[in-house]
Protein backbone atom coordinates (compact mmCIF):
# COMPACT_ATOMS: atom_id res chain seq x y z
CA UNK A 1 0.00 0.00 0.00
CA UNK A 2 1.32 3.44 -0.84
CA UNK A 3 1.94 5.57 2.19
CA UNK A 4 2.58 9.28 2.34
CA UNK A 5 4.88 10.74 4.93
CA UNK A 6 6.09 14.15 5.84
CA UNK A 7 9.72 15.03 5.31
CA UNK A 8 11.90 12.52 7.14
CA UNK A 9 13.98 13.97 9.88
CA UNK A 10 17.70 13.44 9.99
CA UNK A 11 17.34 11.31 13.09
CA UNK A 12 15.33 8.75 11.18
CA UNK A 13 17.39 8.51 8.01
CA UNK A 14 20.91 8.03 6.85
CA UNK A 15 21.63 10.67 4.26
CA UNK A 16 24.49 8.60 2.88
CA UNK A 17 22.07 5.76 2.16
CA UNK A 18 19.60 8.10 0.43
CA UNK A 19 22.40 9.45 -1.74
CA UNK A 20 23.58 5.97 -2.70
CA UNK A 21 20.02 4.92 -3.49
CA UNK A 22 19.63 8.02 -5.64
CA UNK A 23 22.82 7.30 -7.57
CA UNK A 24 21.72 3.70 -8.10
CA UNK A 25 18.26 4.55 -9.43
CA UNK A 26 19.66 7.26 -11.70
CA UNK A 27 22.13 4.84 -13.23
CA UNK A 28 19.38 2.22 -13.54
CA UNK A 29 17.24 4.63 -15.58
CA UNK A 30 20.17 5.58 -17.81
CA UNK A 31 21.13 1.98 -18.63
CA UNK A 32 17.49 0.95 -19.17
CA UNK A 33 16.82 3.82 -21.56
CA UNK A 34 19.78 4.14 -23.90
CA UNK A 35 18.96 5.91 -27.14
CA UNK A 36 20.14 2.90 -29.13
CA UNK A 37 21.19 -0.24 -27.28
CA UNK A 38 23.27 -1.40 -30.25
CA UNK A 39 25.66 1.56 -30.14
CA UNK A 40 25.62 2.32 -26.41
CA UNK A 41 28.92 2.20 -24.54
CA UNK A 42 29.74 -1.27 -23.29
CA UNK A 43 29.58 -0.36 -19.59
CA UNK A 44 25.99 0.86 -20.15
CA UNK A 45 24.93 -2.61 -21.31
CA UNK A 46 24.57 -5.91 -19.48
CA UNK A 47 27.13 -8.65 -19.99
CA UNK A 48 25.82 -11.04 -22.60
CA UNK A 49 25.89 -14.10 -20.34
CA UNK A 50 28.89 -14.44 -18.00
CA UNK A 51 31.23 -11.76 -16.69
CA UNK A 52 29.97 -8.38 -15.51
CA UNK A 53 29.70 -4.72 -16.41
CA UNK A 54 28.82 -1.71 -14.28
CA UNK A 55 25.27 -2.06 -15.55
CA UNK A 56 25.05 -5.52 -13.96
CA UNK A 57 25.82 -3.98 -10.58
CA UNK A 58 22.74 -1.75 -10.51
CA UNK A 59 19.91 -4.14 -9.60
CA UNK A 60 21.80 -6.06 -6.88
CA UNK A 61 22.99 -2.76 -5.39
CA UNK A 62 19.37 -1.63 -5.19
CA UNK A 63 18.43 -4.93 -3.54
CA UNK A 64 21.22 -4.59 -0.98
CA UNK A 65 20.20 -1.00 -0.21
CA UNK A 66 16.62 -2.19 0.21
CA UNK A 67 17.83 -4.75 2.74
CA UNK A 68 19.56 -2.02 4.72
CA UNK A 69 16.50 0.25 4.67
CA UNK A 70 14.11 -2.58 5.53
CA UNK A 71 16.19 -3.66 8.50
CA UNK A 72 16.48 -0.12 9.85
CA UNK A 73 12.78 0.56 9.30
CA UNK A 74 11.47 -2.63 10.92
CA UNK A 75 13.86 -2.28 13.84
CA UNK A 76 12.73 1.29 14.42
CA UNK A 77 9.02 0.46 14.21
CA UNK A 78 9.32 -2.53 16.51
CA UNK A 79 11.14 -0.33 19.02
CA UNK A 80 8.19 2.08 18.88
CA UNK A 81 5.81 -0.70 19.82
CA UNK A 82 4.25 -1.45 16.42
CA UNK A 83 2.99 -5.03 16.47
CA UNK A 84 4.48 -7.73 14.25
CA UNK A 85 1.04 -8.43 12.82
CA UNK A 86 0.63 -4.82 11.71
CA UNK A 87 4.06 -4.83 10.11
CA UNK A 88 3.40 -8.15 8.36
CA UNK A 89 0.10 -6.88 6.94
CA UNK A 90 1.83 -3.73 5.72
CA UNK A 91 4.48 -5.83 3.96
CA UNK A 92 1.84 -8.01 2.29
CA UNK A 93 0.05 -4.95 0.91
CA UNK A 94 3.26 -3.33 -0.26
CA UNK A 95 4.56 -6.46 -1.96
CA UNK A 96 1.25 -7.19 -3.69
CA UNK A 97 1.25 -3.65 -5.07
CA UNK A 98 4.81 -4.12 -6.34
CA UNK A 99 3.80 -7.35 -8.07
CA UNK A 100 0.82 -5.66 -9.73
CA UNK A 101 3.02 -2.78 -10.89
CA UNK A 102 5.55 -5.29 -12.21
CA UNK A 103 2.90 -7.12 -14.23
CA UNK A 104 1.66 -3.81 -15.63
CA UNK A 105 5.20 -2.86 -16.64
CA UNK A 106 5.55 -6.23 -18.38
CA UNK A 107 2.16 -6.20 -20.08
CA UNK A 108 1.16 -2.65 -21.00
CA UNK A 109 -0.20 -1.35 -23.26
CA UNK A 110 -1.83 -4.52 -24.60
CA UNK A 111 -1.82 -6.90 -21.60
CA UNK A 112 -1.92 -10.08 -23.67
CA UNK A 113 -2.56 -12.55 -20.87
CA UNK A 114 -1.61 -15.57 -23.00
CA UNK A 115 1.97 -14.32 -23.35
CA UNK A 116 2.30 -12.00 -20.33
CA UNK A 117 5.70 -12.29 -18.68
CA UNK A 118 5.13 -13.25 -15.05
CA UNK A 119 8.58 -12.65 -13.43
CA UNK A 120 10.27 -9.26 -13.48
CA UNK A 121 12.35 -6.73 -11.59
CA UNK A 122 9.56 -5.45 -9.33
CA UNK A 123 8.26 -8.98 -8.75
CA UNK A 124 11.68 -10.14 -7.56
CA UNK A 125 12.01 -7.02 -5.44
CA UNK A 126 8.63 -7.76 -3.84
CA UNK A 127 9.40 -11.40 -3.06
CA UNK A 128 12.78 -10.60 -1.50
CA UNK A 129 11.40 -7.74 0.59
CA UNK A 130 8.57 -9.91 1.87
CA UNK A 131 10.67 -12.94 2.76
CA UNK A 132 13.44 -10.93 4.40
CA UNK A 133 10.87 -8.70 6.10
CA UNK A 134 9.20 -11.73 7.69
CA UNK A 135 12.58 -13.01 8.82
CA UNK A 136 13.32 -9.66 10.44
CA UNK A 137 10.07 -9.84 12.39
CA UNK A 138 11.00 -13.10 14.07
CA UNK A 139 14.78 -13.54 13.87
CA UNK A 140 16.82 -10.94 15.69
CA UNK A 141 20.25 -12.54 16.09
CA UNK A 142 22.76 -11.42 13.49
CA UNK A 143 24.54 -14.75 13.32
CA UNK A 144 21.45 -16.40 11.84
CA UNK A 145 21.55 -14.01 8.87
CA UNK A 146 25.24 -14.82 8.35
CA UNK A 147 24.45 -18.53 8.38
CA UNK A 148 21.39 -18.19 6.12
CA UNK A 149 23.27 -16.06 3.60
CA UNK A 150 26.15 -18.53 3.43
CA UNK A 151 23.78 -21.52 3.24
CA UNK A 152 21.79 -19.99 0.37
CA UNK A 153 24.92 -19.20 -1.66
CA UNK A 154 26.38 -22.68 -1.19
CA UNK A 155 23.03 -24.37 -1.87
CA UNK A 156 22.56 -22.43 -5.11
CA UNK A 157 26.10 -23.31 -6.21
CA UNK A 158 25.36 -27.00 -5.54
CA UNK A 159 22.03 -26.94 -7.36
CA UNK A 160 23.43 -25.20 -10.42
CA UNK A 161 26.58 -27.30 -10.76
CA UNK A 162 25.81 -30.72 -9.27
CA UNK A 163 22.12 -31.47 -9.96
CA UNK A 164 21.44 -33.31 -13.20
CA UNK A 165 19.26 -31.54 -15.75
CA UNK A 166 16.82 -33.75 -17.68
CA UNK A 167 18.02 -34.11 -21.25
CA UNK A 168 21.46 -32.69 -20.50
CA UNK A 169 23.05 -34.26 -17.45
CA UNK A 170 25.20 -32.88 -14.65
CA UNK A 171 26.42 -29.38 -15.66
CA UNK A 172 29.91 -29.65 -14.21
CA UNK A 173 30.55 -32.72 -16.37
CA UNK A 174 29.50 -30.97 -19.60
CA UNK A 175 31.46 -27.73 -20.13
CA UNK A 176 30.62 -24.94 -20.09
CA UNK A 177 29.28 -25.21 -16.56
CA UNK A 178 26.45 -22.76 -17.20
CA UNK A 179 25.13 -23.62 -20.63
CA UNK A 180 22.81 -20.81 -21.69
CA UNK A 181 19.89 -23.13 -22.46
CA UNK A 182 20.64 -26.22 -20.42
CA UNK A 183 21.00 -24.95 -16.88
CA UNK A 184 18.74 -25.75 -13.96
CA UNK A 185 17.45 -22.18 -13.63
CA UNK A 186 16.34 -21.84 -17.26
CA UNK A 187 15.01 -25.40 -17.37
CA UNK A 188 12.89 -24.84 -14.27
CA UNK A 189 11.52 -21.50 -15.53
CA UNK A 190 10.45 -23.11 -18.80
CA UNK A 191 8.72 -25.90 -16.93
CA UNK A 192 6.97 -23.65 -14.39
CA UNK A 193 6.16 -20.52 -16.41
CA UNK A 194 5.96 -21.88 -19.95
CA UNK A 195 5.86 -18.99 -22.42
CA UNK A 196 5.45 -16.42 -19.64
CA UNK A 197 9.16 -15.59 -19.43
CA UNK A 198 11.49 -12.94 -20.84
CA UNK A 199 12.58 -15.03 -23.85
CA UNK A 200 9.85 -17.69 -24.33
CA UNK A 201 11.30 -21.15 -24.66
CA UNK A 202 14.71 -19.99 -23.53
CA UNK A 203 15.58 -17.92 -20.44
CA UNK A 204 14.33 -15.59 -17.70
CA UNK A 205 16.80 -13.20 -15.97
CA UNK A 206 14.50 -12.83 -12.93
CA UNK A 207 13.67 -16.50 -12.70
CA UNK A 208 12.37 -18.73 -9.97
CA UNK A 209 15.48 -20.50 -8.70
CA UNK A 210 17.75 -17.45 -8.94
CA UNK A 211 15.47 -15.69 -6.48
CA UNK A 212 17.32 -17.67 -3.80
CA UNK A 213 20.68 -15.90 -4.24
CA UNK A 214 18.88 -12.57 -4.66
CA UNK A 215 17.52 -13.18 -1.15
CA UNK A 216 21.15 -13.52 -0.06
CA UNK A 217 21.87 -10.12 -1.61
CA UNK A 218 19.06 -8.60 0.44
CA UNK A 219 20.26 -10.33 3.61
CA UNK A 220 23.73 -8.87 3.08
CA UNK A 221 21.91 -5.55 3.29
CA UNK A 222 20.47 -6.65 6.64
CA UNK A 223 23.96 -7.49 7.88
CA UNK A 224 25.16 -4.08 6.69
CA UNK A 225 22.38 -2.38 8.66
CA UNK A 226 23.41 -4.33 11.76
CA UNK A 227 26.97 -3.05 11.34
CA UNK A 228 25.76 0.54 10.88
CA UNK A 229 23.66 0.23 14.03
CA UNK A 230 26.51 -1.16 16.12
CA UNK A 231 28.36 0.73 18.81
CA UNK A 232 31.55 1.31 16.82
CA UNK A 233 32.72 4.79 15.87
CA UNK A 234 31.85 6.32 12.51
CA UNK A 235 35.41 5.90 11.27
CA UNK A 236 35.37 2.24 12.26
CA UNK A 237 32.03 1.73 10.53
CA UNK A 238 33.26 3.34 7.31
CA UNK A 239 36.45 1.26 7.43
CA UNK A 240 34.44 -1.89 8.12
CA UNK A 241 32.18 -1.22 5.12
CA UNK A 242 35.18 -0.73 2.89
CA UNK A 243 36.93 -3.84 4.19
CA UNK A 244 33.79 -5.95 3.79
CA UNK A 245 33.35 -4.65 0.26
CA UNK A 246 36.90 -5.53 -0.73
CA UNK A 247 36.73 -9.00 0.82
CA UNK A 248 33.36 -9.71 -0.80
CA UNK A 249 34.53 -8.52 -4.22
CA UNK A 250 37.77 -10.51 -4.14
CA UNK A 251 35.99 -13.64 -2.84
CA UNK A 252 33.37 -13.44 -5.57
CA UNK A 253 36.00 -12.91 -8.24
CA UNK A 254 37.93 -16.01 -7.17
CA UNK A 255 34.75 -18.09 -6.84
CA UNK A 256 33.94 -17.00 -10.37
CA UNK A 257 36.73 -19.22 -11.72
CA UNK A 258 34.70 -22.27 -10.63
CA UNK A 259 31.17 -20.85 -10.57
CA UNK A 260 31.06 -18.21 -13.33
CA UNK A 261 29.85 -14.69 -12.56
CA UNK A 262 26.49 -14.18 -14.26
CA UNK A 263 23.89 -11.54 -13.51
CA UNK A 264 21.26 -13.33 -15.60
CA UNK A 265 21.60 -16.41 -13.40
CA UNK A 266 22.45 -14.36 -10.28
CA UNK A 267 25.20 -16.83 -9.44
CA UNK A 268 26.67 -16.96 -5.95
CA UNK A 269 29.93 -15.48 -7.22
CA UNK A 270 27.92 -12.64 -8.76
CA UNK A 271 26.23 -12.00 -5.40
CA UNK A 272 29.59 -11.49 -3.72
CA UNK A 273 31.06 -9.34 -6.49
CA UNK A 274 27.98 -7.11 -6.66
CA UNK A 275 27.75 -6.83 -2.86
CA UNK A 276 31.42 -5.87 -2.80
CA UNK A 277 30.89 -3.07 -5.30
CA UNK A 278 27.81 -1.77 -3.45
CA UNK A 279 29.55 -1.86 -0.06
CA UNK A 280 32.61 -0.02 -1.36
CA UNK A 281 30.42 2.72 -2.80
CA UNK A 282 28.44 2.87 0.45
CA UNK A 283 31.70 3.20 2.38
CA UNK A 284 32.63 6.21 0.24
CA UNK A 285 29.26 7.88 0.80
CA UNK A 286 29.27 7.01 4.49
CA UNK A 287 32.73 8.47 4.96
CA UNK A 288 31.88 11.63 3.00
CA UNK A 289 28.60 12.28 4.84
CA UNK A 290 28.81 10.59 8.24
CA UNK A 291 32.53 10.90 8.97
CA UNK A 292 33.93 13.89 7.10
CA UNK A 293 30.56 15.67 7.25
CA UNK A 294 29.91 14.48 10.80
CA UNK A 295 27.12 15.80 12.99
CA UNK A 296 27.86 18.07 15.90
CA UNK A 297 25.94 16.01 18.44
CA UNK A 298 27.81 12.82 17.60
CA UNK A 299 24.89 10.79 16.23
CA UNK A 300 25.46 9.14 12.87
CA UNK A 301 21.88 9.73 11.81
CA UNK A 302 22.18 13.45 12.39
CA UNK A 303 24.61 14.19 9.58
CA UNK A 304 23.45 17.08 7.41
CA UNK A 305 20.04 16.33 5.93
CA UNK A 306 20.25 19.17 3.43
CA UNK A 307 22.98 18.46 0.88
CA UNK A 308 23.72 20.95 -1.87
CA UNK A 309 24.44 20.82 -5.59
CA UNK A 310 24.74 17.37 -7.18
CA UNK A 311 24.23 15.66 -3.81
CA UNK A 312 20.77 17.22 -3.56
CA UNK A 313 19.83 15.68 -6.91
CA UNK A 314 20.91 12.26 -5.62
CA UNK A 315 18.83 12.77 -2.48
CA UNK A 316 15.74 13.77 -4.43
CA UNK A 317 15.96 10.61 -6.54
CA UNK A 318 16.80 8.52 -3.48
CA UNK A 319 13.78 9.63 -1.46
CA UNK A 320 11.35 8.55 -4.21
CA UNK A 321 13.36 5.88 -5.99
CA UNK A 322 10.49 3.50 -6.75
CA UNK A 323 8.44 6.37 -8.14
CA UNK A 324 11.34 7.31 -10.42
CA UNK A 325 11.75 3.73 -11.63
CA UNK A 326 8.05 3.07 -12.27
CA UNK A 327 7.66 6.43 -14.02
CA UNK A 328 10.65 5.65 -16.27
CA UNK A 329 9.17 2.29 -17.22
CA UNK A 330 5.71 3.68 -17.98
CA UNK A 331 7.29 6.51 -19.99
CA UNK A 332 9.23 3.92 -22.01
CA UNK A 333 5.97 2.11 -22.71
CA UNK A 334 4.25 5.36 -23.73
CA UNK A 335 7.05 6.28 -26.17
CA UNK A 336 7.13 2.81 -27.72
CA UNK A 337 10.67 2.07 -26.57
CA UNK A 338 9.91 -1.43 -25.31
CA UNK A 339 8.31 -2.78 -28.49
CA UNK A 340 10.86 -2.30 -31.26
CA UNK A 341 8.39 -0.90 -33.78
CA UNK A 342 10.00 0.72 -36.85
CA UNK A 343 8.26 4.01 -36.02
CA UNK A 344 7.67 5.29 -32.51
CA UNK A 345 8.27 8.41 -30.42
CA UNK A 346 11.45 7.03 -28.92
CA UNK A 347 13.07 6.33 -32.28
CA UNK A 348 12.00 9.63 -33.78
CA UNK A 349 13.43 11.57 -30.82
CA UNK A 350 16.67 9.59 -30.86
CA UNK A 351 17.12 9.89 -34.63
CA UNK A 352 16.65 13.66 -34.37
CA UNK A 353 19.31 13.79 -31.64
CA UNK A 354 21.66 11.49 -33.56
CA UNK A 355 21.39 13.87 -36.49
CA UNK A 356 22.93 16.59 -34.32
CA UNK A 357 25.49 14.44 -32.43
CA UNK A 358 27.58 12.47 -34.93
CA UNK A 359 29.21 10.07 -32.45
CA UNK A 360 26.67 7.22 -31.90
CA UNK A 361 27.85 6.42 -28.36
CA UNK A 362 27.52 10.03 -27.24
CA UNK A 363 24.18 10.36 -29.02
CA UNK A 364 22.82 7.30 -27.19
CA UNK A 365 24.12 8.51 -23.83
CA UNK A 366 22.79 12.05 -24.36
CA UNK A 367 19.36 10.62 -25.10
CA UNK A 368 19.50 8.56 -21.89
CA UNK A 369 20.61 11.61 -19.88
CA UNK A 370 17.76 13.75 -21.25
CA UNK A 371 15.39 10.88 -20.47
CA UNK A 372 16.70 10.92 -16.90
CA UNK A 373 16.04 14.66 -16.71
CA UNK A 374 12.41 14.05 -17.65
CA UNK A 375 12.15 11.39 -14.94
CA UNK A 376 13.53 13.92 -12.46
CA UNK A 377 10.45 16.14 -12.88
CA UNK A 378 7.91 14.02 -10.92
CA UNK A 379 10.31 13.22 -8.05
CA UNK A 380 11.33 16.88 -7.85
CA UNK A 381 7.67 17.91 -7.62
CA UNK A 382 7.11 15.37 -4.83
CA UNK A 383 10.25 16.58 -3.04
CA UNK A 384 9.10 20.21 -3.28
CA UNK A 385 5.80 19.22 -1.70
CA UNK A 386 7.67 17.21 0.96
CA UNK A 387 5.91 14.03 -0.14
CA UNK A 388 7.76 10.72 -0.06
CA UNK A 389 5.96 7.73 -1.49
CA UNK A 390 6.97 4.33 -0.16
CA UNK A 391 5.79 1.05 -1.56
Amino acid sequence: MTTMTTAPTATRRLLSLDLLRGLTIMFMIIVNDNGDERVAWSFLKHADWTGWTWTDMVFPSFMLIAGISLSLSIGSRLAKGVSRGTLALSMVRRCLLLVVLGLLVNGLPYMHLRTLRYPGVLQRFAVCLFVVGVLLLFIRRTRWYVLMTAAVLVAYWYLMTRVAIPGFGVPIEHPPILNRFWNLESWLDRRVFGVHIYIPGHEEPEGLLSTLPSLATTMIGVLTARWIGSGYSRVQKAAGLLAAGIVSFVSGTFWGFWFPISKKLWTSSFVLVAAGVALMFFAIFFFAVDVYGKARDGHVENASANPWGPALILQIFGLNSIVAYVFSEFLAIATGQRFGYPKNIHLMAYNALAGVIPDPGWASFTFAFLYLCICFIPVWILWRKRIYLKL
